[in-house]
């Protein structure tokens, strides 16, 4: 009997381990994409962690908004145009092309801007150590 019990508690102990191993990634992802809307979400994310990620499809009479819901940290989100990106013989260079927005979102902030029709793709910069989410989405300008 001490032997089961010896068993099913080394057992109970590595199932646990192995849930709370979990807790301590790092990352920085893109949880929701549709054109309209965009969810970052970072968990302990790293300063100098990025991506750059497409597209948000912007129609006339529209605008994008950006919502920190962060808990601490700071990302620098920015907008990119994607002019000139549309030949597939070359390879774009992201660092060129052309910033529409920047903001560095902290905890609490928010920030909207018109945006000429189009799609823009989106650069995620951590600029302090980030826990949290963002939200960056297409709604109507009125």
């Amino acid at each position: 009997m001490k032997k089961i019990t010896a068993v099913l508690l080394i057992a109970v102990l590595l199932l646990s381990s192995l849930s709370f191993s979990g807790c301590g990634k790092k990352e920085l992802v893109v949880t929701e994409n549709t054109g309209k809307l965009i969810v970052i979400e970072a968990k302990r994310a790293s300063e100098g962690n990025f991506f750059v990620t497409g597209t948000l499809e912007v129609a006339d009479g529209e605008k994008i908004a950006i919502t920190s819901g962060l808990k601490k940290g700071e990302i620098k989100i920015e907008i990119l145009s994607l002019d000139g990106l549309d030949d597939s013989s070359t390879v774009p260079d992201l660092n060129g092309a052309g910033v529409i927005m920047i903001g560095n979102m902290a905890p609490g902030n928010a920030m909207s801007g018109t945006m000429e029709p189009g799609d823009y793709m989106l650069r995620a910069t951590v600029t302090e150590k980030a826990t949290g989410t963002i939200n960056i989405e297409v709604l109507p300008a009125g």
